[in-house]
């Protein structure tokens, strides 16, 4: 048998669709997260934008020990 890990997509702006691997955890039942930027022309620091959209190395591990439950 072939074991299926959860998901977590992180991304940019100008990437493809955070649906594209949301459709692949659904397909092979297994958890999913998204995190991405969602509203542009934020300013600071890049380290600030990237907090203040979740994406902040701290956000990512967060939501990655929450997927592996």
């Amino acid at each position: 048998t072939v074991d299926y890990w959860p998901v977590l997509d992180v991304r940019q702006p100008g990437a493809h669709s955070l649906r594209t691997l949301a459709f692949l955890a659904t397909v092979n039942n297994v958890p999913t997260t998204g995190l991405g930027v969602t509203r542009l022309r934020q300013s600071g620091t890049l380290e600030e934008v990237y907090r203040h959209h979740g994406i902040d190395t701290d956000s990512v591990i967060q939501a990655a020990l929450d997927l592996a439950g």
